[in-house]
């Protein structure tokens, strides 16, 4: 895939470019070809798991699970086998015999004497003189492993073999044919040469280039096992980088680029030396590369700079990559012969769109340095706090590379070496032939800071323009009469990492909601339903004990000026006032569930996730969203027993819409309550599956 950028896409933009919407300059800097239909510019819809899918992910965690044990299970028994082996071995008893009769005990020891071991003389002095005779001849013909061997120095440690063991061996006269042998003679200065080049020596051959051309030529044309042998060696990085300069680097990848269709050599015509190419355009050096695209996209970009074509972005799982022979700021000539100065982004798409097989690129290296593989395969997972439409950003370089979010999707990015715009893949996503485009963490950052500025201009405008009767400004609130979001709390992505479920260590169930949705009655039956599994944090107050409460139990009753300490000291993470008394839900409560092995279950405003968050509990967030109007009207119906006017319904909408509007970025689940048992179902068996299954959290939560 080759795409087209007229710009260099920097993050410095003015207010009036952010309201230029309908500016088709902005819109395609860049333009795909043979983009992948994935990446056909469309909403993508936010990947989610089936209940067939859930089945299949549990059910690959409990075998990979048994699996383990199995494996633990065959080691013990292996263990147990080698201590029974050794408490039965006959050795093992005749030590113990003998130690006995070491202690006194009348048992004689089993066994003989060995006389070979007898140091004073007997048959140890003659094999000792023996094997002493024997290492003289041995040491003046002894071979340092990892030196030089010559051929010379072999035939005459064969010859003193031959003058110890006589001619009439049949394994003697095999290896003097063998290193007598020219074959084995040129594999041995071979091996010299190899030896000389990993202690660093200087080859004493001429320097390969000038026949590295013709050489890969004809691997290209033999299909012997020998000639498919060198090539897979010759491909080796070690030889790669030394033998060849990036030109001819790139024949060894058009060769195993595509190894179903052989490559065609190059014609004699096409072969122009680089040279020349440099005296025809006047620079002072060029580069001819070749590379194969297949099937596979190409995935590069280029961009223009006044009438020159510049390659601007290497995507990443494109042939281009995975060659390693473009890089970043090369200038196009050239493709198979076409000349590319002077042609304009759309016209270089056009020519491009078409072509397959081996495509020859004259191009004015830039000397960028390529990220090792490495660094490519380095990735780091974050968590999108924000939706984000390629179709709605005139900003994006190329939006048919745009990879459209929700708020909680899984980006995996792997590469951030553009600033600005990174190359990532979606959770669910990774069998995609490239990466797609998304805004980086800062260029968001300043995206967002720049439109809310002018959002507080436009409105102070507004504001000098049209006051309320009383001369003041109007001030905007939210329908829950708490503040706005602070508009230096930009939501933009948060770095994640997998956290595998501890069987005695449960995360909390959070439910949040607007009221009257039904929070309260899933609480209770998940609390009703297993007792010994789920359990209330124990809230504090600080009125006084009535008769049948007992402390530590209903509530932690507390003093008045205790508990107002302990609100300074932030120990809770949601606290209110009722008829002149506190009441509230502290940290502490909540860990001594979770300490306990149970999974605590909290019914919490959302403006207590956020200090929720920053503790050591993992808590584990669960938003009831409220049915249409005519659902929950029946629901509070049958719950209370009283039926709703309309305007309550519609307040309980209204707020449901905010809290997600405001919160959704912490949301880890949402159902919707159109029947309460089809929800206690599917929040029953959330749970079960956050026992099993491993989880994406902050990575902060596990440093």
């Amino acid at each position: 895939m080759m795409q087209m950028q007229a710009h260099n896409g920097s993050v410095n933009y003015s207010k009036g470019e952010m309201n230029m919407r309908g500016d088709d300059s902005l819109a395609h800097r860049e333009m795909a070809i043979d983009v992948p239909s994935s990446f056909v510019p469309h909403p993508k819809e936010r990947p989610r798991l089936t209940n067939s899918g859930k089945e299949e992910k549990l059910k690959k965690y409990q075998h990979d699970i048994k699996a383990r044990k199995d494996q633990e299970l065959r080691l013990q028994k292996e263990q147990d086998f080698l201590r029974a082996s050794l408490r039965e071995s006959k050795k093992l008893q005749n030590l113990e015999k003998r130690s006995g009769a070491a202690n006194g005990n009348s048992a004689s020891p089993d066994g003989f004497v060995n006389k070979a071991f007898d140091r004073d003389g007997g048959e140890y002095a003659s094999m000792n003189e023996a094997v002493s005779d024997k290492t003289k001849w041995l040491e003046s013909a002894r071979v340092d492993v990892g030196k030089a061997v010559s051929t010379q120095q072999i035939l005459n440690l064969l010859h003193a073999l031959r003058a110890k063991l006589g001619n009439n061996s049949n394994e003697l006269r095999v290896m003097n044919n063998l290193f007598n042998n020219v074959q084995f003679q040129d594999s041995v200065t071979l091996y010299n040469q190899v030896t000389k080049a990993k202690k660093g020596d200087k080859p004493t051959s001429s320097p390969p280039q000038p026949i590295a051309p013709d050489v890969y030529a004809a691997i290209q044309r033999s299909e012997s096992k020998q000639a498919m042998q060198l090539r897979d060696i010759l491909l080796r990085p070690p030889f790669k980088e030394v033998l060849l300069p990036r030109g001819h680097q790139a024949m060894l990848s058009t060769i195993s680029a595509d190894t179903q269709s052989p490559v065609s050599p190059v014609s004699s015509s096409s072969r122009v030396s680089a040279v020349e190419k440099a005296d025809q355009y006047g620079e002072s050096k060029i580069d001819i590369i070749h590379v194969r695209k297949t099937a596979d996209p190409l995935g590069a970009t280029v961009k223009n700079e006044g009438e020159s074509v510049i390659i601007g972005r290497i995507v990443r799982g494109g042939v281009a990559d995975k060659s390693g022979q473009l890089c970043e700021g090369d200038e196009l000539l050239e493709v198979n012969g076409i000349p590319m100065r002077g042609k304009t982004i759309n016209e270089v798409s056009d020519l491009l769109a078409g072509m397959t097989g081996e495509l020859e690129f004259v191009l004015v290296p830039s000397g960028s340095q390529r990220y090792s593989r490495d660094m490519q395969e380095r990735k780091t997972s974050v968590r999108a706090l924000f939706d984000y439409d390629p179709e709605e950003d005139q900003f994006i370089p190329c939006q048919e590379l745009g990879v459209s979010f929700t708020t909680g999707d899984i980006l995996h990015v792997i590469n951030q070496e553009d600033p600005n715009w990174w190359q990532a893949y979606r959770e669910g996503e990774e069998d995609q032939a490239l990466a797609g485009l998304v805004p980086s963490k800062l260029f968001w950052e300043n995206r967002e800071q720049l439109r809310l500025q002018i959002l507080a201009e436009t409105a102070e405008a507004d504001n000098q323009t049209a006051c309320c009767p009383s001369g003041k400004k109007k001030r905007k609130k939210s329908q829950y009469g708490v503040d706005e979001i602070d508009t230096d709390d930009i939501l933009t992505y948060e770095e994640v990492t997998q956290y595998f479920p501890q069987p005695n260590r449960k995360r909390p169930i959070v439910l949040i909601g607007p009221p009257d949705v039904g929070r309260k009655e899933l609480r209770q039956r998940l609390l009703e339903t297993d007792s010994e599994r789920f359990a209330a944090a124990i809230p504090h107050t600080s009125r006084m004990r009535r008769e049948d409460e007992e402390d530590g139990k209903d509530y932690y009753f507390t003093a008045k000026h205790l508990f107002e300490a302990d609100i300074r000291a932030n120990k809770f993470v949601e606290h209110g006032h009722f008829q002149k008394d506190f009441y509230g839900t502290s940290l502490e409560s909540i860990r001594q569930v979770v300490n306990s092995g149970k999974i605590c279950v909290l019914n919490l405003h959302p403006q207590a996730i956020k200090s929720l968050r920053v503790s050591d509990v993992k808590p584990y967030v669960v938003f009831i969203a409220a049915p249409n109007m005519h659902i929950l009207k029946e629901n509070i119906t049958k719950s209370s027993g009283k039926e709703p006017t309309v305007d309550h319904c519609r307040n309980i909408i209204d707020k449901g819409r905010e809290m997600e509007i405001k919160y959704s970025h912490y949301f880890d689940f949402i159902i919707n309550n159109s029947n309460i048992s089809t929800a206690f179902q599917e929040l029953l068996a959330e749970v079960n599956r956050l026992e099993v299954v491993p989880q994406w959290v902050p990575s902060e939560w596990l440093k």
